[in-house]
């Protein structure tokens, strides 16, 4: 059957409407940011701690028995331009585990499978940050160790702004960096106490959810049972 021109320009907006409607349906289904509105909007009553990571599955890795043992608000930086609602889902039923509210932004990690450098970024970074701190009187707040546990840049990132904005409000002294990383467990001395059992069974619930990052996770698997943290005042001693 031959088509006429009014026909064609109505297949072809039918199609173009078909795309538009299926790549609004991979959008975000709220529009996180760190502001005082979006904040008050949380519920954090309880809520004495904060955590800054540069990716999903970070807070899993390196402080997920933490998010079992106490209250967190866990703000994710990053997230994928490619596989953002999926990120997303990830990184929010991974904290539906935890039972932690939690803010994923929305800064580039890779973009054409290339890292991205957050150089451009990073006072608008250093910004949210410092709303985020002044936000309530933290308990703790937590973040990537000044190496970047295993030398990640965006991670190293993430620790130097941290850094920077925690000595800017006064708070250096409640700032606490991830345990120092091991590729191998030292034989010849304990890196410090495992956590608790049943803080790892809430902590393993929570990896499944990133299968995308399941090599990750396994591949530092030697760290799962250590989240010795260090105050930042002692990273260095």
């Amino acid at each position: 059957m031959k088509l006429d021109r009014s026909q064609k320009i109505i297949i072809c907006f039918t199609l173009i409407f078909a795309f538009v409607l299926a790549v609004h349906s991979t959008s975000l289904p709220v529009k996180e940011d760190a502001t005082n509105k979006y904040l008050d909007t949380l519920d954090l009553k309880g809520v004495d701690r904060l955590m800054i990571v540069a990716h999903p599955d970070d807070e899993s890795l390196w402080g997920g028995a933490h998010l079992a043992k106490d209250r967190y608000l866990v703000v994710c930086l990053t997230n994928a331009s490619t596989y953002h609602l999926t990120r997303y889902k990830e990184f929010k039923y991974a904290m539906n585990v935890a039972g932690s509210p939690s803010i994923m932004l929305n800064y580039p990690d890779y973009v054409n499978r290339r890292r991205v450098s957050w150089k451009p970024y990073k006072g608008r970074i250093e910004q949210d940050i410092l709303t985020l701190l002044r936000y309530k009187k933290w308990k703790v707040i937590a973040t990537h160790n000044p190496e970047g546990e295993y030398g990640h840049p965006h991670h190293i990132g993430t620790s130097n702004i941290v850094t920077s904005a925690a000595k800017k409000e006064h708070d250096f002294d409640r700032l606490y960096y991830f345990g120092r990383y091991y590729r191998q467990l030292p034989p010849d001395r304990p890196i410090g106490p495992p956590q608790d059992p049943k803080y790892m069974r809430v902590k393993k619930r929570m990896f499944p959810y990133y299968y995308r990052e399941r090599r990750t996770i396994r591949k530092h698997r030697q760290m799962h049972y250590y989240e010795n943290w260090v105050k930042a005042t002692d990273w260095d001693s």
